[in-house]
């Protein structure tokens, strides 16, 4: 029975841990950090047969559906398996984005230390037809619970990654908000009515947040057909908050 009809509406994050039979990196099993980069999961893909890579992911998709269904969950997600986490994923599928020399980058505080992929060229996708929608609508026909489709947001990119082309943070957004809005105006097309954009590190940055974050955010969702939109926001990482204001967005 839906817990809707306890009056609220139910859903998840988005993530799942990945089941062992499933041999890519795994954030929930603590692999690689801080040593953990891209370029593991890189590897770990590579050693993998494709047809065999693609029957773990589908399988340990369908299983995580199942349990989401079972639990009562009135929207679910696919627990993003053939993920190495919420925002590499996508940017894997942008040129110019180098995910094989990275850079070394200090964020959250001090609280990450690691080595990031880099912008080396202006952001545009790899396909011509855009790839979010196909991942929700393999998702979707394993299910009649609606499947929600999360990506990740502009600044919580910046501010996650490195670049060398773009001129400052928010030139930066402005292209990835472009990449965004394309795959968002997909997924409405192809009737997605739920569409997370995870912009947690924007609570961080205020300042941020009011000179472009917030209208970037807004601009990631410019399509002419109604969708639910939630936004994934929080503000601890680590233990560790080097910033005494935040702000919050409804």
């Amino acid at each position: 029975m839906s817990l809707t009809n306890m009056g609220l509406t139910t859903t998840v994050i988005g993530s799942y841990p990945k089941p062992d039979y499933l041999r890519l990196p795994d954030i929930f099993k603590g692999e690689g950090d801080p040593q953990y980069t891209p370029v593991e999961y890189t590897k770990a893909v590579n050693r993998y047969n494709e047809l065999d890579l693609q029957k773990d992911i589908n399988r340990a998709t369908q299983e995580c559906i199942e349990e989401q269904v079972s639990l009562g969950l009135d929207i679910i997600s696919d627990g993003e398996m053939r993920r190495d986490n919420y925002m590499y994923h996508f940017c894997r599928k942008l040129k110019n984005f180098d995910f094989t020399n990275l850079t070394y980058k200090v964020f959250r505080g001090g609280a990450r230390k690691t080595y990031v992929p880099t912008v080396v060229g202006p952001l545009e996708p790899l396909d011509k037809d855009p790839w979010c929608v196909k991942e929700w609508q393999t998702a979707q026909a394993l299910t009649s619970t609606p499947v929600k489709m999360t990506i990740p947001g502009p600044v919580t990119v910046v501010k996650s990654m490195e670049n060398t082309y773009y001129k400052t943070d928010k030139e930066w957004s402005a292209a990835l908000v472009r990449c965004i809005n394309r795959e968002v105006r997909a997924l409405v097309e192809a009737r997605c009515k739920h569409i997370q954009i995870d912009e947690p590190i924007m609570m961080r940055h205020p300042d941020i947040a009011l000179d472009y974050g917030i209208e970037h955010l807004s601009m990631c969702f410019e399509v002419h057909i109604l969708a639910n939109r939630p936004i994934f926001a929080c503000y601890l990482w680590l233990h560790t908050n080097h910033n005494s204001q935040y702000i919050i967005i409804l």
